[in-house]
């Protein structure tokens, strides 16, 4: 047999005889007396029969361990590397012992590092994991602090052998948990520098510094101060040629939180052990609603954490949703490449280059990707990572036999809980009352069919009624009828299960219950909850509490966030009568539209804001007041936007329609989320012509062309732009043409046609000026400026560049004033002034700094660069250019090879080691 110390234990054996095993255990082959093991088992408070009571267990344990009986105590009979914790131990003091070479590469220094990694693939978790007792607490301390050391040694075999790449990962999420084990920080820089990223390797450094004298007031060692004088004089490797992206700063580890008091499922769990272990690829968790996929499937990923050291991946897909949130493949690429480090405006546009970045991002990675609630096959075969060192879960009410037949997936169907799972997972969450109502206990899991989803409501409602017989609630339970997909097998009537949880809610709750069946997106805020049942932020609260406590909603992984199960979802949206459902609705809509709106204006302050019908009472949450509070509110919160998009102009709410499409302009725009951009335009389009708006109308088929052209659609892109120009022309609304004409502007720049962009930049600013916007002005002079030049009439776009400065000033547009000091940068360079160029880019850069705005911070760095070579000063161009090249490193962007040459070419020294 083999044991398993470093992790869950064997889940087929009970708590306390899993302790007694351990204990043997950690001295395989060796006698463990007799006091010694009542120590290790019950510590300084044994019970008073405990030699008895460690007969009993071991006599259990018999059955599947050889455990024998000798004089003064027991011993566990077999070999030591049996025992994943010894052979661990084994394995790494094989690596001590391995001569150590001399950095580069040394024969022996390939051995050291495999055997290290071998060792480490033995730590599949927690050591002892939920073993009770002083004794296992400090066992496990000392393990985690081995564990440690051997990530550490490991780590520098690596570096050793110049392979830094595979250490990043493991040891960044180990330094963000030990932030203060110089090893560990050390091995990091080193492996960060040697990757070519330098700049965050002396974030690594200023961060443990500053942590080390705030915490322990020292300063840094002497190995952690020759290691910073090393980052700041010696010019870093550039990361390899084929590493077009960052990576993400830390691994990830996606999972949802754990299921409190989750029990049994041995034999499923044991197959997803023996399927990851043999590289299987793709298993698919089958079953029915509500017998736990989810929790399985989370539980195995959390336990088996030490077998993907380079990350967890999850995403609900939503498969079974009723209200237009299914999370379609080409979105679910999308956040997974975002979530792999991929900044959203390098996504690539056609869907099969997407998975070709996907699938070559997970090469060589062991990491898991669990894919949960899955409709069909062509939903998540673009998902699949294509690499046997990924492994992929994947939980489906469907039984996904495409994926079965074609990529050789192997199903693991998932039953109902056995009669003793189902009473033990009630004596979890009930304690002492199960024990002494064996009778009740027994109705209750018929009656719930043994779903655990069944079983934890109806705990739910015993644990909030401690004084209510469980027998009463097993007559309550059969007092009742379930959902209608539920309704053919009397055994799984889940409505009834539903019920009985929702009768024993307080009126408020249960009526918010209802309306957040009206709810769309993925989660819901504590905000939204608020303004949908017209309470208070505090109410809304104490009500949602309620809910969670009945397990009628769940705490997402976000704070101050919940998510309903698609089950309870229809469940509560069945409740609803159809004053209900329009109040709800409506509430939804105004809540998303005032928000939204007031995020838009943050992100955007000199954009037209639209004019929306006032709302009363004004929606919960405070409003986006900073630019920051605006981008974190839009990342929250823009696919429930988007999904109350689709619901306005599903239920006829069309102005609302276009005017939540509208706030979520300059995000998509921004994000790079052209997708999204242009299904939400499209639906404005339709919206706002059905309900005659002719405001709407130029609003939306100005956008919609604006993420055509982003998108590639040339053609389709100046249709809906003409149409922009005639709508805004019959409103003889000067600021909607300056914007239309701006389109067509950067089309034609897009071209090479200058000339032609100089016309329609001409005629931006004609109708910003007579639209009173004086930032447009200034940012339209600007570009008539650039055109100029880029027509070699460089005079000419001085004096414009110069008078979009006065303009853009006036409207404290420092953005727009960035654009103009780099556009007078360019002028400069042409005109062969050098120093007057590195003035005008250096001000750019500076502005550039003071808005974190790192995007155009590099390009423009780049040129500073070149302005300063051209300036006689070689050291301060080299150290732009190194800058440059840093952040559009960081950023993942594709386009440093041409300055990295230039480096080459100023220092001679080869960049790509």
């Amino acid at each position: 047999m083999n044991v398993r110390l470093l992790g869950s234990a064997d889940g087929s054996i009970r708590p306390q005889q899993r302790l007694v095993l351990a204990a043997l255990a950690v001295d395989a082959g060796r006698l463990v007396p007799w006091d010694v093991l009542v120590d290790r088992v019950w510590g300084e408070d044994p019970p008073a029969r405990a030699r008895q009571t460690l007969y009993t267990h071991i006599a259990r344990i018999r059955k599947s361990a050889p455990v024998s009986r000798v004089a003064g105590g027991y011993l566990l009979d077999i070999d030591p590397d049996r025992v994943d914790l010894h052979l661990f131990s084994r394995l790494v003091e094989r690596a001590r012992s391995t001569p150590v070479g001399s950095g580069h590469g040394g024969p022996d220094e390939p051995e050291r590092a495999d055997t290290l990694r071998r060792a480490l693939e033995l730590w599949r978790g927690e050591p002892l994991a939920g073993l009770p007792g002083d004794w296992a607490g400090r066992t496990r301390e000392q393990w985690r602090q081995r564990h440690l050391e051997a990530v550490a040694a490991w780590a520098q075999a690596e570096l050793d052998r110049d392979n830094p790449q595979p250490t990043l990962r493991p040891l960044t999420a180990l330094v963000d948990e030990h932030p203060l084990v110089e090893p560990l920080v050390a091995t990091l820089i080193r492996a960060l520098h040697r990757v070519g990223r330098t700049a965050q390797a002396l974030e690594r450094y200023v961060a443990y510094r500053r942590r080390l004298a705030d915490e322990l007031g020292i300063d840094p060692g002497t190995e952690m101060l020759e290691l910073h004088r090393l980052l700041v004089s010696e010019p870093a490797p550039a990361p390899p040629a084929d590493r077009v992206f960052a990576e993400p700063a830390t691994v990830p580890a996606q999972l949802p939180a754990a299921v409190t008091g989750f029990v049994g499922r041995h034999r499923p769990l044991a197959r997803l052990d023996a399927l990851a272990d043999t590289r299987a690829g793709v298993a698919i968790l089958i079953g029915m609603a509500g017998v736990g996929k989810t929790a399985l499937a989370v539980h195995w990923g959390r336990e088996s954490r030490a077998r993907f050291p380079d990350g967890q991946l999850y995403l609900n897909l939503r498969g079974f949703e009723t209200d237009q949130t299914v999370v379609q493949s080409s979105t679910a690429l999308r956040i997974l490449l975002e979530t792999l480090g991929v900044p959203a405006q390098r996504i690539p546009v056609e869907p099969q280059s997407q998975v070709g970045l996907y699938r070559s991002l997970l090469a060589n990675k062991r990491m898991l990707v669990l894919l949960d609630n899955v409709r069909d096959v062509e939903q998540v075969r673009l998902l699949l990572p294509g690499t046997p060192d990924c492994f992929v879960v994947i939980t489906s009410r469907d039984q996904l036999t495409g994926l079965i037949a074609k990529i050789g997936a192997h199903p693991v169907p998932l039953e109902p809980l056995d009669q003793q799972e189902a009473r033990d997972l009630l004596a979890v969450r009930l304690g002492e009352r199960v024990a002494a109502q064996p009778e009740a206990v027994g109705r209750i899991v018929q009656r719930c069919a043994r779903l655990p989803l069944a079983l934890a409501i109806a705990a739910a409602r015993a644990a909030v009624q401690p004084d209510l017989p469980l027998a009463a609630l097993a007559d309550d339970m059969y007092a009742e009828t379930v959902l209608d997909s539920f309704a053919a097998d009397p055994g799984t009537d889940l409505r009834a299960t539903f019920s009985w949880s929702y009768r024993g809610l307080g009126a408020p709750a249960a009526r918010m219950f209802r309306l957040l069946g009206a709810h769309v997106g993925p989660d819901i805020s504590l905000a939204l909850a608020a303004s949908m049942a017209g309470v208070g932020l505090t109410d809304a609260q104490h009500l949602l509490r309620e809910l969670t406590r009945a397990q009628l909603l769940m705490i997402a992984c976000a704070p101050q966030r919940w998510v309903f199960h698609d089950l309870l979802k229809a469940y509560a949206a069945e409740l609803l009568d159809d004053t209900e459902r329009a109040y709800a609705t409506v509430r939804l809509l105004d809540h998303c539209l005032y928000h939204a709106l007031r995020a838009a204006a943050r992100l955007e302050p000199n954009r037209k804001l639209i004019t929306v019908a006032p709302v009363s009472p004004t929606p919960a949450g405070p409003a986006p007041a900073s630019l920051d509070t605006a981008m974190s509110w839009m990342q929250a919160e823009h696919a429930v936007v988007e999904a109350a998009v689709a619901r306005a102009e599903r239920d006829g709410y069309d102005t609302h329609a276009w005017q939540l499409a509208w706030t979520l302009f300059t995000y998509h725009r921004r994000q790079g989320m052209v997708r999204e951009w242009v299904d939400c335009q499209r639906t404005a389009v339709r919206a706002a012509a059905r309900a005659g708006d002719p405001v709407g109308q130029a609003n939306a088929h100005y956008q919609l062309a604006a993420a055509q052209f982003r998108y590639g659609c040339h053609d389709s892109a100046e249709q809906n732009v003409r149409q922009a120009l005639r709508h805004y022309g019959d409103l003889a609304d000067h600021y909607g043409l300056a914007s239309s004409h701006y389109l067509v502007t950067n089309q034609r720049e897009a071209t090479g046609d200058f000339a032609g962009a100089l016309e329609h930049a001409d005629a931006v600013y004609r109708h910003y000026r007579l639209a009173g916007h004086l930032a447009g002005q200034g940012r339209a002079l600007c570009a008539m400026g650039y055109y100029q030049a880029r027509l070699g009439r460089y005079e000419a776009g001085l004096v414009q560049c110069r008078a979009a400065l006065t303009l853009l000033r006036e409207a404290r547009d420092v953005t727009g004033e960035a654009f103009t000091w780099h556009s007078l940068g360019y002028i400069h360079q042409q005109r062969e002034e050098p120093d007057a160029a590195v003035a005008a880019y250096g001000t750019a850069v500076t502005i550039h700094q003071e808005l974190d705005d790192r995007n155009n911070l590099a390009p423009t760095l780049e040129h500073l660069g070149d302005a300063q070579l051209a300036a006689g000063d070689p050291v301060a161009a080299g150290v732009s250019w190194r800058r440059a090249l840093d952040l559009l490193t960081g950023l993942g962007r594709a386009d440093a090879s041409g300055l990295a040459a230039k480096l080459d070419r100023l220092t001679g020294t080869a960049i790509h080691r």
